[in-house]
């Protein structure tokens, strides 16, 4: 998770640079993008697989509510703010900021907690909403508004239906009886009668 951070951060600093160029070109962005999401695809799993580890299982829905809130809000946000910042300050100061924030955020957190505390950082290197809105964008211009909403309401319901083909054992899943989660119930009951 060391080198994703790290990665995420120079790839900031490279929109950074690209911004600070007298004429900055459009290209280093679409890369950069690609690879911020190809490191947030590597990092994701590991932060995902956090939760489990540090909230209690009867939490867990709780937990992975909250956090789908707080991607969600980001990913409104994030953008939102970056925008008014563009407009007011311009985007070589959205960039120095962002570049900041990460620096700071990341010297900023204990060691004990850096795992836990690692995915508010997405407010400040959240792409793959961009990305969506220049696909969204890109079918809009090609077959109108209404023709984008159908496409990806249908794209979503076929990627459902395909999962659910393909992945049948997980209909039938249930934590209550599943062995994994059951052993997993009975090293967090034991864990506090073993420290006392």
């Amino acid at each position: 998770m060391l080198f994703s951070e790290a990665g995420l951060g120079l790839l900031s600093g490279l929109l950074l640079l690209n911004a600070l160029l007298p004429h900055p070109v459009l290209w280093p962005i679409y890369l950069v993008a690609a690879l911020v999401a190809a490191v947030d695809g590597l990092q994701r799993p590991a932060l995902d697989s956090l939760t489990p580890r540090i909230v209690a299982h009867d939490q867990l829905t709780a937990a992975f509510a909250l956090n789908s809130l707080y991607r969600n809000a980001a990913s409104v946000a994030g953008p939102a703010l970056a925008g008014v910042i563009v407009a007011v300050a311009g985007v070589q100061t959205a960039y120095v900021l962002d570049v900041a924030t990460f620096a700071i955020w990341n010297q900023s957190i204990p060691d004990e907690l850096r795992g836990r505390l690692a995915g508010v950082e997405l407010l400040s290197y959240s792409v793959g909403p961009q990305l969506g809105q220049v696909r969204v964008g890109g079918m809009a211009a090609l077959i109108g508004v209404r023709g984008s909403v159908w496409v990806g309401g249908l794209a979503c319901v076929v990627g459902v239906l395909g999962l659910t083909a393909t992945l049948p054992r997980l209909l039938a899943y249930d934590s209550r009886t599943d062995p994994h989660a059951a052993a997993v119930r009975a090293w967090r009951q034991a864990e506090p009668a073993a420290a006392s």
